[in-house]
């Protein structure tokens, strides 16, 4: 009766799996031990959290987190955000849809920010650090910029010469650094 329960079971989540569902989790995050996608939803469980997220229309993630203790949190933003994976006991959140958007890393053991940053591009992640490019003109942050030999073209093409600096945010010590690297890129 147990195996026909969980055949049962088994061929209800398969039968509501949909192969399109989004699993783009931020490459170099912690791996997840298992997955299951349904219709609108995917669940990942990790060593110490089981993770749900629900994604109506593709809009934005209703994410629901379940620790080893059983402690349940619920994390939700109205615009375009995403969940992007979770290295040691941090969750990497994305937001935005264009080339330029952010990121926010969050404490899973008090759900609390504990850091958040523009970037351009695409992001990439180890167990310990962050790197990503950060648009400079977004803050207007003061700078020397470098030459920009395609900023015409750039302007042709219906955008503008933007500015980029990488930089390398340290996980467990909440530490960011500067690398001083600028160099001139296409804006949308």
């Amino acid at each position: 009766m147990k195996a026909l329960i969980l055949l049962t079971s088994l061929l209800f989540i398969f039968q509501f799996s949909n192969a399109q569902c989004r699993i783009d989790l931020l490459s170099g995050s912690e791996m997840y031990m298992s997955s299951i996608c349904y219709k609108d939803s995917v669940c990942f469980w990790y060593k110490d959290y089981k993770i749900s997220v629900y994604h109506p229309n593709y809009c934005s993630d209703h994410i629901r987190i379940v620790d080893s203790t059983n402690r349940t949190s619920n994390f939700y933003e109205e615009y375009a955000t995403y969940f992007y994976g979770i290295i040691d006991n941090k969750m990497i959140i994305d937001i935005g849809t264009s080339n330029i958007r952010d990121f926010k890393v969050y404490n899973l053991d008090n759900m609390s920010l504990v850091f958040s940053s523009s970037y351009f591009g695409n992001i990439s992640a180890n167990c310990k650090t962050i790197k990503f490019a950060f648009p400079l003109d977004s803050l207007e942050e003061s700078f020397i910029k470098p030459d920009c030999p395609d900023k015409k073209k750039f302007e042709e093409r219906g955008g503008s010469a933007g500015y980029i600096e990488t930089r390398e945010y340290l996980i467990n010590t909440n530490e960011l650094i500067k690398s001083g690297n600028i160099k001139c890129v296409y804006f949308e």
